[in-house]
Order: structure tokens, then C-alpha cells, then sequence
């Protein structure tokens, strides 16, 4: 805008106007217009707030070990309530088979 000139706010600055605008429960573009902040700065500083954050809470992660993901299974439910579980690696002739032999019982 021709005429305006920035001003220049410390991160502590910031800080505490992000502080203020989420006590005072009012919209970012309402707490924009009273204190007389560009709603696209306001929205700046809390992008750059939650960037900041959540980079913090990665640099406390320390990695231990992986989990492995569980075999795939198929699930079967008899009507009397009984399940039986089948891992993917059995599919085809075996979980024929399988079915086969239950289907005599």
C-alpha cells in the first residue's frame, strides 16, 4: 500500500500477539482489524508458529525400532461363533484344502 510503512515486531512481539488473539476467542480477521495487523501477516505468523512447533516436537523423537506390519489374514466365522484364521501366505491349494476337510465335518 503506498504510504504505509511495515513495522517491524521481534519474535517475543509475535509471540505474545499470537497469545492475545487466542485468548481473546475472536476470529483471526476480527482480532486483524482491532489491532490493526494485515489479516495475511497474522496468518503468516501462525503458520510459521505451528512450522516451529512441530519441527520442535520432531527433534525430540528419538527412533528405537521398527514395528512390523502384521501379516495379512483372512478371517473365517462359523456360525456357531468359531473363527479361524488363515495367513495370506496360505491361499490357493492349501486354503482349499483347508475348506475341503471343514466342509466334511
Amino acid at each position: 500500500m503506498p504510504g504505509t510503512k511495515r513495522k517491524f515486531r521481534s519474535t517475543v512481539q509475535i509471540s505474545r500477539i499470537l497469545a492475545e488473539l487466542k485468548e481473546s476467542g475472536l476470529s483471526h480477521r476480527q482480532f486483524s482489524l482491532k489491532r490493526n495487523i494485515p489479516l495475511s501477516t497474522l496468518q503468516s505468523w501462525l503458520r510459521k508458529q505451528r512450522s516451529a512447533v512441530s519441527v520442535a516436537d520432531v527433534a525430540d523423537v528419538i527412533p528405537v525400532g521398527t514395528i512390523s506390519e502384521p501379516s495379512p489374514m483372512i478371517e473365517i466365522e462359523f456360525v456357531g461363533g468359531e473363527i479361524m484364521r488363515v495367513g495370506a501366505g496360505c491361499l490357493g491349494e492349501g486354503l482349499r484344502t483347508i475348506l475341503a476337510e471343514l466342509r466334511r465335518c
